[in-house]
């Protein structure tokens, strides 16, 4: 009984956490105002394209502990996360909720499987790598290389330039619309530092299924190169048939670049209880 109600206390301490944690400082995204002034595609327009489709590709991973906000279309909440990331491969994140911190997610994301470990009720769900999943464990349902490029600050874009299909300039922004798949992006970038602010993405009937935000840029030396990377990255997806948005905004405290991580997926303990991400609704820190 005694242990009952241990387990009790401290499932309400938790909701409590969360609830005050929830209600206090969200963030929100606003949308970004693209440039509107039509201009032909110069060599200098290329070359800049070309920088920021491949931002730093001398970072490979990245440790570091951020202040994350996630707004589904039922809860708002935000907590605290310990994030590492190998660039192109695997990442892991530790979700702290609540003002106390709490710990109640472990989050590992492969290239073809996520796994999450329930650590207030020791259960592990384990599921393919998809979008479905991804909205399952993190609130939002987009692909694996753009949640891959949120947590690290840093986006590869695979379209090169012969996919420039028009270019927008105004305020010291470019804009390059670019054919990709069946649909298409819109790459914002800044003419004079180099990096890229904005990204759209869009399906074959022109309508935006989700943006990607990069901020508060710092300089970084990193294996004695320089870097402008952003401390803050922030995604708007849209719902389905329009109907709503998910938002998640990531803003580090601290980091550290290219230190040798490794394989980070987890060992799952022998008593845990191993749950089908596929045959789950969702986990429960959501």
């Amino acid at each position: 009984m005694m242990r009952k109600n241990g387990v009790l206390a401290w499932a309400l301490l938790l909701a409590l956490s969360v609830m005050v944690s929830g209600c206090s400082g969200f963030r929100t995204v606003s949308r970004q105002e693209l440039p509107l002034g039509e201009a032909v595609l110069s060599k200098g327009d290329a070359a800049l394209y070309q920088r920021v489709r491949a931002s730093a590709p001398f970072i490979t991973s990245v440790d570091g502990y951020a202040d994350v906000w996630l707004k589904t279309l039922k809860h708002r909440h935000k907590v605290y996360c310990s994030i590492r990331v190998n660039r192109g491969g695997e990442s892991r994140m530790l979700v702290s909720a609540g003002f106390i911190g709490l710990p109640v997610a472990d989050i590992f994301i492969g290239r073809d499987s996520v796994l999450v470990h329930d650590m207030l009720r020791n259960r592990y769900f384990s599921g393919g790598n998809n979008e479905r999943n991804l909205e399952k464990i993190l609130g939002v349902s987009s692909g694996p290389m753009l949640i891959s490029g949120s947590l690290l600050g840093l986006m590869d874009i695979p379209e090169p330039a012969g996919a420039i299909r028009s270019v927008q300039k105004g305020d010291g922004l470019v804009s390059f619309s670019i054919a990709s798949g069946s649909g298409a992006k819109v790459v914002v970038a800044d003419s004079a530092s180099g990096t890229l602010r904005a990204l759209q993405v869009k399906d074959g009937a022109g309508r935006l299924t989700s943006e990607m935000h990069f901020k508060d840029f710092e300089a970084c030396m990193v294996d004695g190169k320089s870097a402008m990377v952003p401390r803050t990255i922030e995604m708007v997806l849209q719902g389905d048939e329009g109907k709503g948005e998910r938002q998640l905004v990531i803003s580090y405290d601290e980091r550290a670049f290219n230190r040798r991580n490794g394989s980070m997926r987890p060992v799952v303990p022998d008593n845990a209880r191993v749950v089908s991400l596929e045959e789950s609704d969702g986990v429960p820190w959501l």
